[in-house]
């Protein structure tokens, strides 16, 4: 895993990856459908990062209370991120579509333009050169289908979704086994998104 400094700290490719893909997906998402993404996406990925490292206290009690700075250095780890994909779900399918109106069209596009933009991003920075160019061109098309069907006025569809996802795990089978954490962590959100994309009509 490549570390980067940022002032006296070590940051991991991965972290700056995903705030990466979180901005940027934001940003990409809102100019395809020319309106402002709900505040649930910002709520659930505060969610998720609040879920995973107040899991260290849960996973890691006695050495917490025994040096409670630990908790500002360390997180859950595998059992966090897990307990934050769980707490992320139940989020996405119970609650934030009751909220947003608007949340059944918009988590279906950008949960699967978040996932695309991270890979090319934390290939980059891992200095994956033909990694960042195949999820590069994975993340060109997607977001050209998904013009595609804003022109046409058509909301992206399961058969699409499924399609995007299989072609991206079939990439990633390919460099990497396809059952560690990132596969795996695709994998469980690409699920869910397909879960929601049926509750559109026409999904």
């Amino acid at each position: 895993m490549t570390y980067f400094h940022i002032g006296s700290l070590n940051v991991p490719a991965v972290w700056i990856a995903a705030f990466l893909a979180l901005v940027l997906g934001f940003i990409l998402s809102a100019g395809i459908m020319r309106k402002k993404v709900g505040e649930w996406y910002w709520n659930g990925a505060a969610l998720y990062f609040l879920v995973w490292k107040l899991s260290y206290v849960l996973f890691n009690f006695i050495l917490f209370m025994e040096t409670p700075l630990s908790f500002i250095f360390f997180n859950g780890g595998i059992k966090g991120h897990l307990l934050a994909l769980a707490v992320l779900a139940v989020y996405l399918l119970f609650i934030a579509w009751k909220k947003y109106p608007d949340f059944y069209e918009e988590a279906p596009q950008i949960i699967l333009l978040y996932f695309f933009i991270y890979e090319v991003g934390v290939n980059l920075l891992e200095k994956n050169t033909t990694e960042t160019g195949v999820h590069f061109c994975m993340l060109v098309v997607y977001v050209g289908i998904l013009m595609i069907l804003k022109k046409r006025r058509i909301h992206v569809t399961s058969q699409i979704l499924l399609l995007m996802i299989m072609t991206e795990l079939l990439i990633l089978s390919i460099f990497q086994t396809i059952f560690d954490r990132e596969s795996l962590t695709f994998l469980w959100m690409g699920i869910i998104t397909v879960f929601i994309s049926r509750k559109l009509k026409g999904g």
